[in-house]
């Protein structure tokens, strides 16, 4: 087996006050500046750094496929203009990559800032990749009727990639050499993909969580999660199966790798590559 290979790429960042409502304490709460003091060293100058992005994985046990984990915000303002128009492509072809070069997508939930690049202007841009959608994401995001809010996918994002477009259900392994495990809470579909050739396993938590904050300390919640109660427990569960792995995730500060030293009380987070 060939070595397992991951990167990083990047797409956009933006820089937000802690305070400024992205987070809550389990129970309703809230959280205030005197609950980031404790975390103080996740800021930037005293801010959050919120990448958005993608993750590339190579080698080892997808062997010659080019998977590409999420697919970022896009080229075209989003829907809170919140997010700056994404370069996921520019940074693909710093690691030597070209769109048409992937062969599978996987998105891990289905919200705009995770499928920009899917369809900008209505017309597929990996002309050559499968696409794998969370089926329980579909029939959420896409029903007129619930909650998903700004964050929500457009129906014609996905209607444009056709017969590229592959749900799966939870306990499918849609991309031979991969593991998908089910995650929701964040979202009805949220998935965690794990990547392992043996010796190496990285852990892709997509949504699960938003900052390495919360894999310290379960108790703080994402205000966009759709199920509060559900992504809590999804947080515990998937924090002590981490022992040992690198672990990335959509959102952290350069969508940097690291570990989690599950044994220490507390317990620390370790940084070990980012962009």
């Amino acid at each position: 087996m060939s070595e397992l290979r991951i990167d990083p790429v990047f797409d956009a960042e933006f820089m937000s006050l802690p305070t400024d409502g992205w987070f809550d304490w389990s129970g309703g709460r809230g959280v205030d500046a005197e609950d980031w003091g404790a975390h103080a060293d996740l800021l930037v100058d005293g801010h959050l750094r919120f990448t958005v992005g993608a993750y590339l994985v190579r080698g080892g046990p997808v062997g010659d496929r080019v998977v590409l984990i999420d697919a970022g915000v896009g080229p075209e303002t989003n829907p809170d203009d919140l997010i700056p128009p994404g370069v996921l492509p520019d940074s693909l072809v710093a690691l030597g990559v070209g769109p048409h070069e992937i062969t599978d997508i996987v998105i891990t939930h289905l919200h705009y800032d995770h499928t920009g690049w899917l369809a900008p202007g209505g017309a597929p841009f990996f002309e050559r990749a499968t696409v794998h959608v969370p089926s329980a994401d579909i029939a959420y995001f896409t029903d007129p009727a619930s909650e998903g809010g700004s964050a929500r996918v457009t129906p014609g994002r996905l209607a444009a990639l056709g017969d590229r477009l592959r749900p799966f259900d939870a306990g499918e392994t849609p991309v031979p050499g991969l593991d998908f495990v089910d995650a929701a809470g964040h979202t009805p579909g949220s998935t965690i993909v794990v990547a392992s050739n043996g010796v190496r396993r990285v852990v892709f938590l997509g949504d699960v969580v938003h900052c390495p904050m919360q894999l310290v300390d379960a108790d703080w919640a994402a205000m966009s999660d759709v199920d509060p109660v559900m992504a809590r427990r999804t947080r515990e569960r998937v924090v002590q199966e981490l022992d040992g792995a690198e672990v990335g995730a959509a959102h952290f500060p350069g969508l940097q790798l690291g570990r989690l030293l599950v044994s220490e009380r507390p317990r620390q987070w370790l940084v070990s590559r980012e962009v």
